[in-house]
C-alpha cells in the first residue's frame, strides 16, 4: 500500500512539473573565464575565482562583479531569457498547469553563454568599474548596447515587412 501511495505521489508531482522543469530545472551551469586567469568572479555576493562554473537560478537578475588586482573591474546584470521550452508542455493532457509551473520557476528560460571578459589593466586603483550590459553573451558598453538593440530592432522590422510585402 505504501508503495502505490508512493508511486500516486510521484506522478502526481511529475505531472504539475512542466516540461521544462523536469528535463533541465530551475539551474544552469554557466562557465565564467577571464584574460587573464585567476580573477575574482562574484555572483549575488558570492565569489569565485576563474576560471568558474556557477550554477544560476534561472529565474531573476543576478548581479555579476569580476575583479583582479591591476586591472579594471567590471560589473553587469545577467538575467536568463524565455527560450520557448515550456512550450512543450502545451501539447500534454494538463499542459497549462505545467505551463505556469515552468514559468514560476524560470525552467522556461536560458542564459546565453558568456563570451571570455578580458580584463583591461590600469594603473589607478581609484579608476571606476566599467558597468556593461550583456547582450547575447556579450558585454557590450552602453553604447554598443543601444547600436545592437537598434540594430536587432532593425532586423526584426524587416522581417515583418518581407513577410508582409
Amino acid at each position: 500500500m505504501r508503495h502505490i501511495k508512493a508511486l500516486v505521489i510521484g506522478m502526481i508531482a511529475l505531472a504539475l512539473a512542466g516540461c521544462a522543469t523536469t528535463l533541465r530545472g530551475t539551474k544552469q551551469k554557466l562557465e565564467f573565464n577571464t584574460d587573464p586567469q585567476g580573477a575574482t568572479v562574484t555572483v549575488d555576493d558570492v565569489g569565485y575565482t576563474t576560471p568558474a562554473k556557477i550554477d544560476l537560478k534561472r529565474r531573476g537578475e543576478h548581479s555579476v562583479v569580476i575583479a583582479k588586482e591591476g586591472y579594471r573591474t567590471i560589473k553587469f546584470k545577467m538575467q536568463a531569457q524565455w527560450d520557448g521550452m515550456s512550450l512543450l508542455s502545451l501539447a500534454l493532457p494538463g499542459g497549462s498547469i505545467m505551463f505556469a509551473t515552468d514559468t514560476a520557476s524560470g525552467a522556461d528560460r536560458s542564459f546565453a553563454h558568456v563570451a571570455r571578459i578580458k580584463l583591461e589593466p590600469v594603473t589607478d586603483p581609484n579608476t571606476p568599474p566599467l558597468e556593461l550590459k550583456q547582450y547575447r553573451g556579450q558585454l557590450l558598453t552602453p553604447e554598443e548596447y543601444e547600436k545592437a538593440m537598434a540594430a536587432e530592432r532593425e532586423r526584426r522590422r524587416q522581417e515583418i515587412f518581407e513577410r508582409v510585402g
